[in-house]
């Protein structure tokens, strides 16, 4: 633009992608409540910027449809559904298991012990904090797409978590969540060793649909939105 100079191209990118991440952080955390409409004031006024920044961050947030953003109306953040939650793990349960079948010509002696050492991460544990446990997830299963050396693929399976992450929440907060997904991880981690590919990738898949089948009997029962918390701008 003419007359902005490279550091205030710099500084509004970075205020932009500032409000970016924050704000996705609040919708993917359960701060800010499906269906809430974004306080874009309160939000500026947290993050000390300006609305501009907040607004091109809303678009940004809307074209990954985690925000519904309607021109003089406000954004509003994307409600949970049992349409939209069987979409994202149908799609994540068939393109991790694609991303498996194409990791297994590349892995070695040396990925099964990073595998089994990220499982034991998650094992030991003690934290009952929920973040933690749902990074050391993501971690375990990203370090099989990861071998798949096809970055377009892992590109699109990194997206998708991000949609599945408010449905992750939830489901970490139906008991025996956790000692379900690491004893299924232990059996995963042993058919990949074993070269099973074809066992490997159909439990994966299994794997997913599990989570996703218990997902919806907690929205059947209309526990589902109740289990995020409202964000406090203060």
């Amino acid at each position: 633009m003419k007359g902005m100079t490279i550091m205030g191209d710099f500084k509004a990118y970075s205020s932009v992608d500032y409000a970016y991440e924050t704000i996705k952080g609040w919708i993917l955390s359960g701060y800010l409540t499906p269906g809430s409409k974004l306080d874009q004031d309160g939000a500026a006024e947290k993050m000390q910027i300006s609305r501009t920044p907040i607004r091109h961050a809303l678009e940004r947030l809307d074209a990954e449809g985690l925000v519904i953003n309607t021109p003089h109306r406000g954004a509003v953040v994307t409600p949970i559904s049992e349409e939209d939650l069987n979409n994202v793990y149908d799609i994540r349960a068939q393109l991790e298991a694609m991303a498996l079948i194409q990791a297994m010509p590349h892995i070695t002696e040396t990925s099964i012990v990073n595998l089994r050492a990220v499982l034991a991460t998650q094992k030991a544990v003690g934290d009952p904090n929920i973040n933690i446990v749902m990074e050391q997830n993501r971690s375990f299963h990203r370090s099989i797409v990861v071998l798949c050396d096809n970055h377009a693929l892992i590109s699109i399976i990194d997206g998708i978590w991000e949609q599945c992450e408010r449905y992750r929440r939830i489901y970490y907060q139906v008991p025996g969540s956790n000692e379900r997904i690491i004893r299924e991880h232990s059996q995963l981690v042993e058919l990949i060793a074993a070269g099973k590919t074809q066992d490997a990738s159909d439990f994966l898949i299994e794997h997913t649909r599990q989570s996703q089948r218990r997902l919806l009997a907690y929205f059947s029962k209309d526990i589902a939105p109740l289990m995020f918390k409202p964000l406090i701008l203060d």
